[in-house]
């Protein structure tokens, strides 16, 4: 499975039997415990492990304004800053904006708004069962500190760690991907933006 553009046109923000997650950065204070009941939201499809949110929680969190910023690590290219913003919501879909910028701002690519239904961005999140380990940590990020569900997905080219805080449905607040043992790439969440009215408001 892949988590797609909406929520994870990070880089790949998508995916696909499950070692231990990769050790974290050094200097961070996250530590996984392994637990096949960890606290998620949404029971899985037949085959697909459950998601970490609802449709209906994502939707709850989510207001106009609503804004992701990543930073993204790639070895041997300059860094880019990803951000993904809730252009307008209502209840029923989402209309999001991607843009990536260098860290100086100037801007290397941006998406032209897209609409998508809540129960869509739920599946961006589905994993096949027998490829997917679940686990719990505390993460620290720029953006803060998240108790998450840490989702662990092995694919064919390699390892891809997912970390979604519980209180904060949505786009997870750190992955990255791994092959060859090696990193590949890394997203991390350095600034959050809650944004204005709920979601339905009138």
């Amino acid at each position: 499975m892949k988590i797609a553009m909406p929520f994870v046109v990070l880089g790949a923000l998508a995916l696909t039997a499950c070692p231990p997650p990769p050790a974290p950065p050094s200097g961070t204070a996250d530590a996984a415990v392994p637990d096949e009941s960890a606290d998620v939201a949404a029971t899985g499809e037949a085959g697909d492990a459950p998601t970490p949110y609802t449709a209906e929680q994502i939707r709850d969190a989510s207001r106009p304004g609503r804004t992701y910023r990543y930073l993204v690590e790639i070895p041997g290219a300059p860094n880019a800053v990803r951000e993904i913003r809730f252009e307008a919501v209502d209840v029923e879909s989402a209309t999001l904006r991607s843009t990536t910028t260098d860290e100086a701002g100037n801007v290397l690519q941006a998406t032209e708004p897209m609409t998508v239904a809540w129960e869509e961005l739920r599946r961006h999140a589905l994993f096949p069962q027998d490829a997917v380990e679940l686990t719990e940590a505390e993460v620290t990020v720029p953006a803060g500190t998240f108790v998450c569900v840490v989702y662990t997905v092995t694919t064919a080219e390699g390892v891809e760690v997912y970390q979604f805080a519980k209180d904060l449905p949505g786009p997870p607040v750190r992955f990255w991907t791994e092959a060859g043992g090696a990193r590949t790439m890394t997203s991390t969440l350095v600034e959050y933006l809650p944004g204005t009215e709920a979601a339905g408001s009138p």
